[in-house]
């Protein structure tokens, strides 16, 4: 049997980690979620509707589907922890799918296209990029500044760099179609 935190405890405590199960043995399953969606509005088979937003962004989730392998690494460092978890990423935005390595698109080292292989060392934001734009980085610092104002990139949560323990591949799976819009899904294992 598992338990996954939600559940009331004696004493129910605070995780950054999206869901964490307890085995019988006591062990904790750290499990990220992503769910990145493409305008959609329809019923489907079912009768269900759906009237999903364009969240855009991609960059930024790109970004966030590393950020959540390091934290689930991360999390896997605590000695009540399994020896690994998961990060389970659900889309229809086709952009998530395209092959960005090599593009000089902002986020081409954090492409998520099927197969692609999310290394250990974290190249980061493409900063060639962020320079085209009129930014200047700071050798030291890496942060990039347009006068006083700093790029997106260069503040809170997306200016960390995210070295992991171990490499990852991402395979997409085809998970349902409603209309003319398929959805697919990548369920990485991260390792302790």
């Amino acid at each position: 049997m598992i338990k996954c935190s939600g559940v009331k405890e004696d004493k129910p405590r605070r995780t950054p980690i999206d869901i964490v199960c307890r085995t019988e043995t006591g062990e904790e399953i750290p499990i990220e979620l992503k769910y990145k969606t493409n305008k959609m509005t329809c019923t489907d088979h079912h009768g269900e509707e759906f009237n999903l937003t364009q969240q855009g962004a991609v960059d930024a989730g790109r970004f966030g589907l590393r950020r959540d392998i390091y934290r689930v690494e991360q999390y896997l460092k605590k000695p009540e922890s399994a020896k690994k978890g998961y990060v389970i990423m659900l889309t229809n935005d086709r952009k998530y799918l395209k092959n960005i390595n090599g593009s000089n698109s902002i986020d081409c080292h954090f492409s998520c296209h099927n197969k692609a292989l999310i290394k250990e060392i974290d190249r980061g934001w493409n900063l060639e990029k962020v320079k085209s734009k009129g930014f200047i980085v700071d050798a030291v610092t890496m942060q990039a500044k347009k006068g006083t104002k700093l790029h997106w990139t260069s503040e809170g949560q997306y200016f960390h760099k995210l070295d992991l323990e171990n490499r990852y591949q991402i395979n997409w799976i085809p998970y349902s179609k409603i209309d003319n819009s398929e959805f697919k899904f990548c369920l990485i294992e991260v390792k302790s």
